[in-house]
């Protein structure tokens, strides 16, 4: 009785099927193709003006310390099995977050002062102040500073180069180092009169590992910067930057010295900045 069951099944079966015997003939999925980035790192051990400039209006996330909050940072490292390693992934509860990225200066008061070419960044987390860029051939040029407001409370700031500042020099590498200088006239700074002589010294002291909480870099470039600062009136102010570049990334991470820091590896930050969520 059971086989017979199972036959008179399997024979229904058959029955249903032979009322269409035609079957649709589907496609191999494919998928959607994957988004192609603008900008792919090579890793070949510099950095070009095309790997370093992002598009506009593209937005990165930092970690940032609080205004006012002291930061330990090691700018030294060290060697494992000779290979330069920088260990910042320590989790720092007290970071803010910010997203930072390439401002277009036409939507910005400022925008007269400068080639419609250029482009700004912010110099603070804050997005209080920014920096004015544009590119050349063979370097990236700071064209001079606005503030993001035409009308802050704390007073307009508009500093403008009289000659554009060679800030970086490509292909980037490590050993190079270049001098700059710049000086603003009838400017003003916070609301006031501002003239100044600005003198930046630049290296790139090394290429390696930079470890940060959220992500990791093979071959970030370690760039110091020295920024003296000689205002017409007033005490002369001296500030070293350390930056990290990596390809298509731009800065990754930064730490800024106390005003008046005369070590380039210095250990005690007035900021530090890191790529993370």
């Amino acid at each position: 009785m059971r086989n017979f069951v199972s036959i008179m099944l399997l024979g229904l079966a058959i029955t249903a099927c032979d009322e269409n015997l035609t079957h649709a003939q589907h496609e191999d999925y494919v998928g959607t193709p994957p988004v192609s980035l603008n900008c792919q790192p090579n890793l070949d051990g510099q950095i070009d003006l095309a790997e370093l400039t992002l598009p506009l209006g593209v937005l990165a996330s930092y970690r940032v310390s609080p205004p006012g909050e002291t930061r330990s940072v090691d700018l030294v490292g060290e060697l494992l099995d000779g290979l330069q390693v920088w260990d910042w992934s320590a989790d720092q509860t007290t970071d803010q977050h910010a997203e930072l990225g390439v401002i277009d200066i036409s939507t910005r008061w400022y925008a007269k002062h400068f080639d419609s070419a250029a482009f700004a960044v912010a110099v603070d987390a804050a997005s209080r102040l920014e920096a004015i860029y544009i590119a050349g051939e063979d370097a990236l040029y700071l064209l001079g500073f606005g503030s993001q407001e035409e009308a802050p409370t704390e007073g307009q700031t508009r500093l403008i180069f009289e000659e554009a500042v060679e800030f970086y020099r490509f292909p980037l590498k490590p050993g190079m180092a270049w001098q700059s200088m710049g000086e603003v006239l009838n400017g003003s700074y916070l609301g006031s009169p501002f003239a100044a002589r600005y003198d930046y010294d630049f290296n790139v002291e090394a290429m390696g590992e930079l470890h940060l909480p959220d992500v990791s870099f093979t071959q970030a470039h370690l760039v110091h910067q020295a920024l003296t600062i000689t205002p017409l009136v007033g005490p002369i102010t001296v500030q070293w930057q350390a930056s990290f570049l990596f390809e298509c990334f731009g800065e990754v991470a930064r730490a800024t010295s106390h005003i008046d820091e005369s070590e380039q590896h210095f250990t005690e930050a007035a900021e530090v900045r890191v790529m993370g969520l």
